[in-house]
């Protein structure tokens, strides 16, 4: 049987890897998400992955099945992420989203979201 100590060691090592692939993954995501999206045309609003996330964006992906450059066929997005003007970020439904991304509403379109795991 593992002491108490060793056991409390091992769940921090697991933790400390679970976060590091977790951030590696959704920097990759952000990283690809740019190079897939140059020379695409997009609507005056263009979602733009190259821009760096904040922690807190980054949170809001990880919790919310986020992406910066949509999904495969069959899965629907019901949220979005926006960063307004003033620089705050908010979790809002996918058609205010879109309506930033096409340029009929305020702010910049960073991913779009399957909703809460």
């Amino acid at each position: 049987m593992v002491d108490g100590e060793a056991h409390r060691q091992a769940v921090r090592v697991v933790t400390v890897l679970r976060r590091s692939l977790t951030v590696a993954a959704l920097g990759m995501l952000v990283g690809f998400g740019g190079l897939s999206g140059l020379g695409v045309t997009t609507p005056d609003a263009p979602l733009d992955p190259l821009v760096a996330l904040d922690p807190g964006e980054a949170r809001l992906m990880a919790e919310h099945q986020c992406s910066a450059t949509g999904f495969g066929d069959g899965m629907v997005p019901s949220q979005a992420i926006l960063r307004q003007e003033d620089g705050t970020t908010e979790l809002v439904s996918f058609d205010r989203g879109w309506a930033s991304f096409t340029g009929d509403a305020p702010g910049t379109l960073v991913a779009v979201c399957l909703g809460a795991r």
